[in-house]
């Protein structure tokens, strides 16, 4: 699949060219790069990792929109870009777009949505040593594995200081951390 051809708005992609980020964390550039390089990782690991099909559609959609809330949450703090809480503020923005496609069904456009709204909280979950109970909490609101899975495709799609590190950790908590809460 080319992703031209799956139908983003061009004003969408114009304003994901136009949101910075930090190149700490993201030394490719603009959120329409990343969001590239996501969309790659599905493309090229889905089948490797029992993504096919359906599935792999839905993996498609989140890699395309999971980012969408960096383009109203970006601000430069001392020169450095942040977007914090971008991943609640992209759902409206891509409910709406899902919403318009009627190739999709509302729970499937749920399941997409979910992991634009959760996509962060496997890193930052493994960088604060967080709380094994807001997992099992978490897990009853959404699949876990397919978050893990996910997680690891957005990581992987970036081009960060600290790669190795950071690999490791989505690693981590796909093969240790995950099945523990299940």
């Amino acid at each position: 699949m080319n992703i031209e051809d799956i139908g983003l708005p061009k004003s969408l992609i114009e304003q994901l060219v136009a949101t910075p980020q930090n190149p700490r964390y993201h030394a490719e550039g603009n959120v329409w790069e990343h969001t590239k390089l996501v969309w790659k990782q599905v493309e090229a690991l889905g089948d490797r990792l029992g993504i096919e099909g359906r599935e792999k559609e839905l993996m498609t959609w989140a890699a395309l929109l999971h980012d969408i809330g960096k383009i109203s949450t970006p601000i430069n703090e001392s020169g450095r870009w942040r977007s914090p809480g971008h991943e609640a503020a992209g759902v409206p923005d891509a409910r709406d777009l899902l919403l318009n496609r009627s190739d999709l069904s509302l729970s499937e456009i749920d399941r997409v949505l979910q992991l634009v709204y959760f996509h962060g909280v496997p890193l930052k979950y493994m960088l604060k040593s967080g709380n094994i109970e807001q997992l099992k909490a978490l897990a009853i609101r959404t699949d876990l594995k397919a978050l893990a899975v996910f997680a690891s495709l957005d990581i992987r799609g970036r081009h960060c200081e600290d790669q190795e590190r950071v690999n490791g950790l989505i690693d981590e908590f796909t093969e240790i951390v995950v099945p523990k809460v299940h």
